[in-house]
């Protein structure tokens, strides 16, 4: 009789075990979002820890006057002759005139039908483009048989300068009997510093929120390089950083395009990090040029 009550007690054990709902395991997605949540709190507490220090040495007689001294120095190199027009055509590309190099194509550089409607010659025209153009794209994400997801993007440019990109992301991981899910959603709004017939460089801010157990939004940034090679290839990358409950949450991108007329086809690769935590995997996908 006592085998049998040990097989069976043996069976209970093993069945809880291998059985018990994985629901409640810990898995990537769940960490990555208490990962932020933890880095909150503790970033607020030692924000806290500064903010007293900081009034203590308030109490103490401190130099208020001196805290500023950045923005005289800022001024001072701003306001010289040479200095101002240098970060002015560092930041927009507009150069001054009689500087060497000055782009002739800056206010005339727009887009193509599509990158590689012209030979040798990407998404924008030095002359004769239109200027405003809408993209497509989604993709598969795979980082493994239970973590995969999808990514949905569009880009709206009004004009040659300026664009609105939206994001939408969204994660499943597998769990047993259950799954857990994660969405970002991202807007932006670029400047397209360099709009080259091979290279284009933009930089941006917008807003960037994650939706799991709750929902958090927080101001970011994004930059982005795409350099045609020749058709019908080109090599893309791109980097975002959202501020999400005090925590910096990175997103990477970089991918291989197929331009065919106006479809576009990639393979790359994508990861979202946040503290010690990371998700990346390959990814697949399409896009239309409008």
């Amino acid at each position: 009789m006592k085998p049998v009550l040990l097989c069976v007690v043996l069976l209970c054990l093993l069945s809880l075990i291998f059985a018990s709902p994985p629901a409640h395991a810990q898995g990537k997605l769940e960490k990555f979002e208490k990962e932020v949540k933890n880095e909150s709190s503790k970033s607020d507490h030692r924000d806290d820890e500064k903010g007293n220090k900081s009034s203590k040495g308030d109490n103490h007689g401190g130099h208020h006057d001196d805290e500023f001294w950045w923005v005289e120095v800022i001024y001072d190199i701003a306001s010289s002759t040479h200095t101002g027009p240098f970060f002015k055509g560092l930041i927009s590309g507009a150069w001054p005139t009689e500087w060497q190099n000055h782009n002739p194509y800056f206010w005339t550089a727009s887009y193509a039908p599509y990158p590689y409607a012209f030979p040798r010659k990407g998404r924008f025209l030095h002359t004769g483009g239109k200027r405003s153009a809408v993209s497509l794209t989604g993709h598969y994400f795979h980082e493994s048989k239970a973590l995969h997801g999808y990514s949905l993007w569009s880009r709206f440019s009004a004009s040659p300068f300026l664009n609105i990109e939206t994001h939408i992301t969204g994660l499943t991981e597998a769990l047993g009997t259950d799954n857990d899910y994660l969405v970002f959603y991202d807007v932006y709004v670029n400047y397209q510093r360099v709009r080259h017939e091979n290279v284009v460089f933009w930089y941006g801010a917008g807003i960037k929120s994650m939706q799991g157990d709750d929902t958090c939004h927080g101001p970011a940034m994004t930059t982005g390089l795409e350099i045609y090679a020749g058709r019908p290839v080109s090599l893309y990358g791109m980097i975002n950083i959202g501020r999400l409950k005090a925590q910096a949450v990175w997103e990477t991108q970089m991918r291989m395009n197929l331009h065919l007329n106006r479809a576009l086809f990639y393979a790359g690769y994508q990861r979202f990090s946040v503290g010690r935590v990371a998700i990346n995997g390959v990814v697949f996908g399409a896009g239309m040029y409008f």
